[in-house]
């Protein structure tokens, strides 16, 4: 199944082209054209919950950068056609090697909450931000991204910023190493076991302080190179209307790169003014993209508003977008809202789908993103569950419980299809094949379905750390589908786990990715939309210092496959086969030799769309929608 599964898929998505320069180029596109607004029209959509971050350092879902992404704009960004275009870029200049890029900018303003101009767009305004990006004190998530754009300086930042973080993770796993993580048995009594590990635990300790002081004289100096490395990052404004950045290598999707909130630019006299309530408010955000918010009533209503001041205002031909939340909506409360014509879209899942699936105003999608089981190999008050959920064999045992076929056809019935991979299928492709398809050996994923070897592994696992029965909490957030697929989870894993029980952690969505940022969970349901159209946006997910990474999995060999696939070397349009081989083998490290996380399914979606709305276009990558696009043909259904 999951070979023809691999193939079918091919035709779902279309990957972006992405062309190296061949030379010295400019590059501009205009907007895509759309008749001016001529009455009031506006769009209306329910949420189950609040964006968890409007700041475009910080967020890091689809509901936020849904809003995010429709008032804030950056150099780029995705057009209804799913290809790139010019945003606050009026002009692209890239030199012969690929290594410098020129941004000429148009004169373009932020807005207030009233539509108000309040100051121009400035090309500082990108450098600060990206500079901030960088900045350990900031934390960003996406501080990774400005290394994944190949900014000049960014390699050496990032490997001093994670040898600072590897000192202190060591440091912490030595106050937390216990006696009790060791057991006696005939090589080593239990204490002797504790003192050695305890001991080569300093002495790695003192061999990582001892290779930063050679370089940097004493640990206080390294932190403060930090702050140097910052300014002389390849990021400059030659002018207030002219961004240059220097690359280490030619990145062949750097505009795709670029679309991404993350590199929205930022005022810094206004955020400064602001402090920690910047963009947490109204009256503490100002405006670039195409609306501004005009509402905002945490837990209840967000209202995003035309900008008469964006630079392309002509071409957005709806008025606003009105978001209502509500917690405790159902899927069978929001299709009557959509049915009663109080909104105009509506996901359908069970029952919903079998009902009015086949309506004419009814569609289906596959999105590039992936639902996944997260195991953390940390995060436990019981020591011997922090051994059991760290031994690859017992998180093998649980993923050869679960039936995805039966997840998906039985449970959701929504369009999402099973799979034993991380990477979407059909996602990227090379030389018109899936990549999939080039490497053989990597196709047909790396989970099965086991109950009979699950079982021994499990006892096997549950012995070794002297556990007779074994108490898990499941972290899922709220929404309909994640809590089918967690009462999925906890019958299967009870049934087919012995001596196992589950308790299911409901949280509303900002609380739940809340949780596993800070890694505070045992188990949690969790998924990933690429950040960019390439597989690295997944990959990279995993690696050691990773922000996003809180499981507690490193492992030098997976980073040293990822490093090499953002190397130089492979940056070159021949050798992409290759790059692909290194981001495949990954994958299979990830979930063959450490059964680090259980894919589960790849997300399907049928809803329905009010027939009158055109150009409401779902993105490969970034903000799901790009209201600007939109346009209503009518009033009425």
């Amino acid at each position: 199944m999951k070979r023809i599964l691999a193939g079918l898929l091919i035709a779902v998505f279309v990957l972006i082209s992405c062309q190296g320069p061949t030379g010295s180029e400019t590059i501009e596109k205009d907007p895509v054209s759309i008749e001016p607004v001529t009455q009031s029209k506006r769009l209306h959509f329910i949420e189950k919950s609040d964006p968890p971050s409007l700041h475009s350092w910080y967020a890091a879902d689809e509901r936020s950068f849904l809003v995010l992404g429709n008032i804030q704009s950056g150099l780029f960004n995705m057009s209804a056609g799913q290809e790139v275009t010019n945003d606050l870029v009026r002009q692209t200049l890239i030199s012969k090697d690929g290594r410098t890029y020129t941004f000429k900018l148009r004169s373009a303003d932020y807005v207030n909450h009233l539509g108000e101009i309040v100051a121009p767009i400035t090309a500082g305004d990108f450098v600060y931000s990206w500079k901030k990006l960088a900045d350990p004190f900031v934390s960003s998530p996406h501080h990774g991204l400005l290394l994944t754009a190949g900014i000049k300086g960014t390699r050496a930042l990032h490997d001093l910023r994670s040898r600072l973080e590897e000192i202190e993770s060591q440091k912490k796993r030595i106050e937390e190493l216990d006696i009790s993580d060791f057991v006696t048995d005939e090589t080593a009594t239990q204490q002797q076991k504790f003192r050695d590990q305890q001991q080569a635990m300093h002495q790695n300790l003192n061999e990582l302080m001892e290779v930063l002081e050679e370089d940097f004289g004493s640990l206080a100096e390294a932190e403060k190179s930090i702050g140097v490395m910052i300014d002389q990052l390849g990021i400059r404004a030659s002018d207030d209307s002219t961004l240059v950045v220097e690359l280490e290598r030619s990145v062949p999707f750097l505009k795709e790169l670029l679309c991404f909130p993350a590199f929205y630019p930022i005022n810094p006299t206004f955020h400064q003014a602001q402090g920690s309530k910047y963009a947490t408010s109204l009256e503490t955000t100002l405006f670039s993209g195409p609306f501004y918010l005009s509402r905002w009533q945490s837990n209840q209503r967000f209202s995003l508003e035309k900008n008469p001041n964006y630079w392309a205002a002509y071409a957005t031909a709806i008025e606003g977008v009105d978001l209502s939340i509500d917690r405790d909506i159902t899927n069978q409360g929001l299709v009557e809202a959509y049915l009663n014509g109080d909104v105009d879209w509506s996901p359908l899942s069970g029952e919903m789908i079998e009902r009015y699936g086949n309506r004419p105003d009814a569609r289906y999608r596959l999105d590039a993103s992936v639902v996944y089981v997260e195991i953390n190999q940390t995060y436990q008050t019981d020591r011997r569950y922090r051994r059991l959920l760290a031994d690859p064999e017992a998180r093998k045992a649980m993923q050869m419980t679960l039936d995805k076929i039966k997840l998906t056809d039985q449970v959701l019935m929504n369009g999402s299809i099973p799979t034993d991979s991380y990477y979407p299928h059909g996602f990227q492709q090379l030389e018109g094949r899936d990549i999939r398809l080039l490497y053989p050996e990597y196709a047909d994923g790396y989970h099965v379905f086991n109950t009979n070897t699950a079982e021994q592994l499990w006892m096997e696992a549950k012995d070794k750390v002297g556990l007779d029965w074994v108490r898990l909490k499941l972290l899922v957030s709220d929404s309909p589908n994640t809590e089918k697929v967690a009462e999925f989870l906890k019958t299967e894993w009870e049934r087919l786990l012995p001596g196992t029980s589950i308790e299911i952690q409901y949280e509303n969505f900002s609380k739940k990715l809340d949780l596993v940022n800070r890694g505070n969970f045992q188990l949690a349901v969790s998924s990933w939309t690429p950040d960019y159209p390439d597989v690295r946006s997944f990959a990279e997910l995993w690696m050691s210092h990773s922000l996003h990474n809180t499981t507690g999995f490193a492992d030098a060999g997976y980073d040293n496959l990822i490093d090499q696939a953002k190397s130089e070397n492979f940056a070159q349009e021949s050798r992409q086969v290759e790059r692909m081989g290194l981001l495949l083998e990954a994958e299979r490290v990830l979930l063959e030799d450490y059964q680090t996380i259980i894919p589960l399914y790849q997300r399907g979606a049928i809803d329905l769309l009010n027939p009158a709305i055109r150009n409401l276009t779902v993105q490969i990558v970034g903000p799901r929608y790009q209201f600007k696009y939109v346009s209503i043909e009518e009033e009425s259904r």
